[in-house]
């Protein structure tokens, strides 16, 4: 595989995990009211357990909150019991 396939594979599943974490907010904002939001898909699509944290000085609106700290969560099929 080239590192161009290769890139195109990521971009590719990214995309998706992406695409399936908005299809999830759709169905009710993973926000809390103590400024911390938790999206996260419905699908066991990630084959390696992550959390990506951002912080920010300013809020955003994240549904129906102001929100200053985001953990996306994947957590792998072989993770989940």
């Amino acid at each position: 595989m080239t590192t161009s396939q290769l890139n195109v594979r990521i971009d590719s599943d990214l995309k998706r995990r992406g695409d399936e974490v908005l299809a999830r907010e759709e169905l009710a904002p993973t926000s809390f009211g103590n400024r911390l939001a938790l999206p996260h898909s419905m699908n066991a699509s990630t084959s390696q357990s992550f959390l990506s944290v951002v912080c920010n000085d300013q809020p955003m609106t994240w549904g129906n909150h102001e929100v200053n700290l985001i953990l996306l969560l994947g957590i792998s099929p072989s993770d989940r019991k």
